[in-house]
């Protein structure tokens, strides 16, 4: 499986399909690299991330990881898609 480990868009640009093309090339750049799936990771309070991911088919798979970001708490959802 391959993973997406970041992607941040510019607020300046957003609801410009810039989000969508650079996920849309970095699915291709996967599926050339032979991987049939990926997985990203997304703050759980990121509503605006987790609404985009899910417009493309992404699907919070369950999986969730606790860390310490700055001394805060932050807990992290894994998604996952299947490319092809």
């Amino acid at each position: 499986m391959g993973e997406v480990a970041s992607f941040y868009v510019s607020p300046e640009v957003w609801g410009q399909g810039v989000g969508r093309a650079l996920m849309e090339a970095s699915s291709g750049t996967l599926v050339a690299a032979g991987f049939l799936t990926a997985s990203l990771w997304v703050l759980d309070n990121n509503a605006r991330a987790i609404g985009f991911y899910e417009a493309l088919g992404w699907r919070h798979d369950g999986a969730v990881k606790d860390d310490v970001m700055g001394g805060a708490p932050i807990r992290d959802l894994r998604f996952r898609r299947i490319l092809v």
